[in-house]
């Protein structure tokens, strides 16, 4: 059932006829056809991906721990696919308290995986990434954990000078 013509292919009208609603309700149907717009079934999706919440204002899922705006209302119990992503405004807003950055950039280095500046440009560039401040890069102190892992060890003697001769001595 559909609120409006716009949505029907092949419609036919007939006289009016109530129909009654799993939710008690009584609406009149006035014409039949095909439903000519994408159908997102619910019940496949939290199946196959994850939970779908309903609000007055869409219809929300989740997946991979993304939340993603499915539909806007479009009528009484009807919405209109959009599938586009939310982004969740803790991530981006968030504050890297005991990093010696504290750059929502530094931040961002730290969480894929101690990435170089050169990456995160490239992130930036792409509009890959959301709330990443690539000007406050050259703000950085040296990353502690980069450091550590381009450090290398001095290589052990090759000959000694004190060897013994004789067992125990």
């Amino acid at each position: 059932m559909t609120c409006s013509k716009k949505f029907m292919r092949n419609y036919k009208g007939f006289d009016a006829v109530d129909v009654h609603l799993a939710d008690d309700g009584i609406v009149q149907a006035i014409g039949s056809g095909d439903i000519v717009i994408n159908l997102f079934s619910v019940g496949r999706f939290t199946k196959d991906v994850g939970p779908v919440t309903f609000t007055k204002d869409g219809c929300y899922g989740e997946a991979k721990g993304t939340k993603w705006k499915i539909g806007a209302r479009e009528g009484k119990g009807l919405f209109k696919l959009q599938m586009t992503p939310v982004a969740p405004e803790q991530a981006n807003a968030a504050k890297s308290s005991g990093c010696q950055g504290g750059t929502k950039s530094y931040l961002w280095h730290l969480r894929l995986g101690h990435i170089g500046h050169d990456g995160l440009n490239c992130i930036v560039t792409k509009n890959i990434g959301i709330g990443i401040d690539i000007s406050s890069v050259k703000k950085w102190d040296v990353c502690e954990g980069c450091a550590l892992g381009k450090q290398t060890r001095v290589r052990f003697q090759s000959n000694t000078t004190a060897r013994t001769s004789k067992l125990l001595k």
